[in-house]
This record gives C-alpha cells, sequence and structure tokens, in this order.
C-alpha cells in the first residue's frame, strides 16, 4: 500500500460492522403469510360489536288526496241574460293501495268518491240538488307477459252515495245502488311509465257486467224489466288510463271507459284538469262525456250527455 497511515480500519472489521438500518424497527408486513391465511379468528364478541338488522321490502305504496271546491254565483233580479243566483260545493277524495314486486305481479286498488250540491232558488220542492254523486272502487291484477304488457284480471264497481232529483220533482232519479254496476274483465294490460306520463291501456275480449238496482221505482228506467232488480250481460272492454304532468303546476287525470255488448254501448271520457296554486289550493276543471244507451234518457231522446265543472278550493294530498 503506497498510503499505509491513510487506513483507518481492516477489512475483517468492516464485514463485522452494523449496517445503517438495523437499529430501525420494521413494522409487519401487510401482505398476511400462508399460515396467516389459514389461522382461525374469534367471533365470539362480533354479535355484541355489530348491531345487524335485516328489513324486509315493502312492495306496497299507499296514499291519497282530497278536495273541497266551492263556486258562487250572483245575478240580481233584473238581470238582462236572466237566470239565477246559486252556490254549489264539490268534495272528493282518492285513496289508493298499489302493490309491485317489481317482477312479475302488479296490483292496483283505487277508491274514489265525488259528492256534489248546488243550491236551487226557484226549485220549490227542493233547497238543493245533488249534481255530483258517485262511488267507484276498482282493483286490477296483472302478472307480467313481455316488458311492458300483462296478463290482467280487473273488476269495477261503480253506483251514487245519496239519492238524486230533478228540480221541481219529487220522483227519485237516482240513488244508493240503483243503479249499481259491477264489471270483471279479463285480457292484456300494456303499461308506460315515463317521468311526466303514466299510460295504461286495458284490453279485454271477455267482460261480464251485472246492474243492480234495489228501487224498484228504477228498475225500467235503467234498462230493466219490471219488476227485474238483476241484469246480466256479457261483452268486452277497453279502458285506458292517462296521467300526464303537463306542467309543474299542471296535471292530467283523464279515463276513457269503452264497453259494449250484442244489446247496447257505453262510452264514458272522464278528465280532470288540475292547476295546483301551492300545496293547500287549487282549481279544477272537470268535463266528463258519455254514450250510453243501455238506459232511457231523463230528457229528450239523445244519449249522449255532457257535465262540465269548473271550481276553486282546498286541496291535499299524502
Amino acid at each position: 500500500v503506497d498510503a499505509p497511515a491513510q487506513v483507518v480500519q481492516l477489512e475483517d472489521v468492516l464485514l463485522n460492522a452494523k449496517s445503517y438500518n438495523d437499529d430501525i424497527v420494521h413494522e409487519a408486513s401487510s401482505k398476511p403469510t400462508v399460515l396467516q391465511l389459514f389461522k382461525q379468528e374469534d367471533m365470539t364478541d362480533v354479535g355484541d360489536k355489530v348491531d345487524v338488522k335485516i328489513q324486509k321490502p315493502n312492495w306496497w305504496t299507499t296514499g291519497g288526496s282530497g278536495s273541497l271546491q266551492m263556486t258562487q254565483n250572483y245575478l240580481s233580479d233584473n238581470w238582462y241574460k236572466g237566470g239565477e243566483s246559486n252556490i254549489s260545493t264539490l268534495a272528493t277524495l282518492q285513496l289508493y293501495a298499489n302493490y309491485n314486486d317489481k317482477e312479475k305481479i302488479v296490483w292496483e286498488n283505487s277508491l274514489n268518491a265525488r259528492l256534489g250540491f248546488i243550491s236551487t232558488p226557484s226549485d220549490e220542492v227542493h233547497d238543493y240538488l245533488v249534481n255530483n254523486n258517485e262511488l267507484k272502487l276498482n282493483s286490477k291484477l296483472g302478472i307480467q307477459a313481455a316488458s311492458k304488457w300483462y296478463y290482467t284480471i280487473s273488476t269495477e264497481l261503480k253506483t251514487q252515495i245519496l239519492n238524486g232529483y230533478q228540480a221541481n220533482n219529487e220522483a227519485k232519479i237516482t240513488g244508493f245502488l240503483s243503479p249499481l254496476d259491477w264489471s270483471t274483465s279479463v285480457g292484456m294490460d300494456y303499461k308506460l311509465n315515463k317521468k311526466k306520463i303514466n299510460l295504461s291501456v286495458v284490453i279485454a275480449p271477455l267482460m261480464h257486467e251485472m246492474r243492480y238496482v234495489g228501487s224498484s221505482e228504477l228498475e225500467t228506467r235503467y234498462g230493466l224489466d219490471e219488476g227485474q232488480s238483476v241484469r246480466h250481460n256479457w261483452g268486452s272492454e277497453l279502458k285506458t288510463t292517462l296521467k300526464w304532468k303537463i306542467l309543474s303546476y299542471i296535471t292530467l287525470d283523464s279515463n276513457i271507459s269503452y264497453k259494449t255488448t250484442y244489446e247496447w254501448v257505453r262510452v264514458e271520457w272522464e278528465n280532470t284538469f288540475n292547476f295546483v296554486l301551492n300545496r293547500y289550493l287549487s282549481t279544477k276543471l272537470f268535463v266528463h262525456a258519455r254514450f250510453d244507451d243501455s238506459s232511457r234518457p231523463t230528457t229528450g231522446t239523445s244519449h249522449i250527455q255532457l257535465k262540465e265543472l269548473l271550481s276553486f278550493g282546498l286541496n291535499y294530498s299524502w
């Protein structure tokens, strides 16, 4: 060696010296060893530490809405077009309970009731008349056949709540269970559910309808023979139900029912426009067109009937 004075340590000392990281304590590797994979863990305290709740799915949706509408009209005695002052009220109630398991079964149930009164100053017999009078129950069970088609069986029961009379006449023209129409049909149901539109079209080639008239004085008025209280008919039915959210504050509920047998045809088209002012106030426009040659017209000979009502009042949904 040319410079022996510069040698500090010999080779044997360097080989036996500690490396710079020998004093560092290493943490256990995050990768488990093979033995750790097969090691049995202690699960005795898991039940005390974890609160597990298993909730059964609820496939039912329920709800409803109710409204109380009122209109007032004043005319002086010398109003040049004639007429009379009146006050009318209308109360409505809609309830529904629907089942949908998101796979095959859909079961829809609803109850609709409408009851309205109007004052009649010129009527010497009645202080008021019932101008809206309906109780309707619907139930429809569907089993999915394709993506939007369902095998379906549906039933509808429809009658009146109170007795109905004509102005200045004590003769009853309608009553509770007079008439009562109960129809049951079997067919296919097409459903279209979009963000703003819900559409259902039921095509039923087989329908049975029973008409019951509990008042003997109304039997012949509603197509039954005198002394007969029940009539059965077989036929077919086409029914559409549309719920359309036109704007955030305007909705349309439209229902078309077409029933026919070898003896008569009955078509009903009901439209309700809801103009929602806020959560509790709304304006409703109700238009009901009807053709029915299964019963005798109240006046005249035409079987075409039309009813329209525009009202303002309270509304609440839940």
